[in-house]
């Protein structure tokens, strides 16, 4: 993700997650991309969005992984806890919308300029259906679903190890590479089923479009993300970006990665146009073992807000497309308002990739828009504001990005 400061607002999100507890062990969500000549591939998957609800009725998660450098159509794996009770593919508008709540901004303005100055800032973190169940399938391997959307197909499997569904997915045309039947036991081990979902698409490069899954209610202490599976979908040398929206009672953060927001009195205005803000999310995803940034964080959202930030993208001319209805309708199948939504991003390598954990924590406020004031008669000191307070909104729930969305 680059902080490029334009004169807008350029949103972006990334993959969604999320998994409710049925067994005593935790939950699991978001998970890796596997590839056609995967142990011979260039590229890999470069950035995840994540979205996770937790709500009385159940645990929602959309997810959109970005891709690059694909030899042919690309697949996603995920562990999952409990057969999913709704799977269908959303639009590329809830995405949208998150990110317009939540996407940090940096304005500068000039010493002399009363007026708070031009906006300079843009969103900074673009650094850089249910099938037929209990069907049996070969061996010891249990389809439980399997079923299509516009741009997937896909299989909930069951089974005793981690080698058997690596090796039943590939004779299904899911082509695994042989270091993911290791990967996937402990999830196995542990009683979770493995959602595989295959892209009708073979283009080289681009983003997974949104799938959403509805599993059972959940606590958020109870899910776990396991990142450790998406280390083996990287491009050889290279790092995954993430950004992770969580929708809860109370404010959720990771639990076993460390996570703060931007220090606001360290930054700096170079020039009317530049700030240190890089620098800053640098040093804080740079921590031992990685650590995450908080974007931002407030609560006691309403539905409307969801609708209103995606009509804010529109006009503004930062989403392709008017997804209005689509947006509206999933505000309609997940129970919103009243709860905290939490941005978290970060940047991590291969090594620095693995199941994390979530608990609840107190936090403060974290507004997505940071204020500096640039002075050349001063160097680069400068003084800081908020440009803008957080419009009190709705939060939303998707999982997976074909269709890419443009940003400019």
């Amino acid at each position: 993700m680059r902080p490029d400061l334009t004169y807008s607002t350029l949103p972006a999100i990334s993959v969604a997650l999320a998994l409710a507890l049925i067994h005593t062990a935790p939950a699991h969500a978001c998970g890796g991309m596997v590839f056609p000549e995967h142990s011979e591939r260039v590229g890999g998957m470069s950035e995840q969005e994540l979205f996770v609800a937790f709500t009385p009725d159940s645990t929602v998660l959309l997810a959109s992984a970005g891709y690059k450098g694909a030899t042919g159509s690309p697949a996603f794996i995920l562990p999952l806890p409990a057969e999913p009770t709704m799977v269908s593919q959303a639009g590329t508008g809830v995405l949208l919308a998150l990110d317009e709540l939540s996407a940090p901004s940096v304005s500068i303005s000039r010493a002399s300029d009363n007026s708070g100055g031009g906006f300079c800032g843009g969103s900074l973190n673009d650094a850089g259906g249910l099938g037929n169940g209990g069907e049996r399938g070969d061996g010891d391997i249990m389809v439980l679903q399997r079923g299509s959307t516009a741009d997937y197909d896909y299989v909930v499997v069951g089974g005793d190890t981690g080698e058997d569904i690596t090796a039943w997915l590939a004779t299904a045309g899911y082509v695994l590479p042989a270091d993911y039947g290791a990967a996937l036991t402990p999830y196995v081990d542990s009683g979770n089923f493995i959602f595989a979902a295959k892209v009708k698409s073979s283009a080289a490069d681009g983003a997974l479009a949104p799938i959403e899954l509805h599993l059972p209610p959940g606590d958020p202490a109870a899910f776990a993300i396991p990142f450790g599976l998406a280390a083996h979908s990287l491009p050889p040398g290279e790092s995954l970006t993430i950004t992770a929206y969580v929708l809860a009672t109370g404010t959720v953060v990771p639990g076993n990665y460390g996570a703060r927001a931007i220090d606001r009195a360290a930054l700096v205005a170079d020039s009317e146009t530049e700030s240190n803000y890089q620098a800053l999310y640098d040093e804080a995803v740079a921590e031992a073992g990685g650590a995450w940034v908080v974007d931002a964080s407030f609560g006691e959202f309403a539905t409307t807000d969801l609708t209103r930030a995606l009509d804010s993208a529109i006009a503004a001319g930062r989403a392709d497309s008017a997804d209005r209805p689509g947006v509206a309708a999933f505000a309609d199948r997940v129970p919103l308002t009243g709860a905290r939504l939490t941005r978290f991003r970060t940047t991590l390598g291969a090594e620095q990739l693995h199941d994390m954990t979530l608990t609840k924590a107190t936090l403060d406020p974290v507004d997505p828009a940071l204020g500096v004031i640039y002075d050349p008669d001063a160097g680069t000191s400068c003084s800081l504001g908020s440009r803008r307070s957080v419009p009190l909104g709705a939060l939303l729930l998707p999982l997976l990005l074909l269709l890419r969305r443009r940003r400019r």
